[in-house]
């Protein structure tokens, strides 16, 4: 129960815990997918260009670290590996 509580906190799809292999798959790509779009996201024509949210708020690079570091620990979890801080 605790497991489920911390993956709801984090925003770990259920489905990614589930015993399904296909479950599991479709929760990895997922994950992968955010990870892509969000730092695809970063790139802009202008380089000079700070990238936002859409409310305006300035996107900082320690923000995009921490979703990295996020989503990089939830796809460890859905593969079974334990990353060291």
């Amino acid at each position: 129960h605790e497991q489920e509580e911390k993956n709801e906190l984090l925003g770990i799809p259920e489905i990614g815990f589930s015993k399904s292999i296909a479950d599991r798959e479709l929760a990895l790509k997922a994950q992968l997918q955010d990870l892509h779009d969000l730092n695809h996201s970063m790139f802009k024509d202008d380089i000079n260009e700070v990238p936002r949210f859409t409310d305006g708020t300035e996107i900082t690079a320690k923000y995009l670290a921490d979703m990295n570091l996020n989503a990089l620990d939830n796809i460890a979890e859905l593969i079974g590996f334990d990353l060291e801080e």
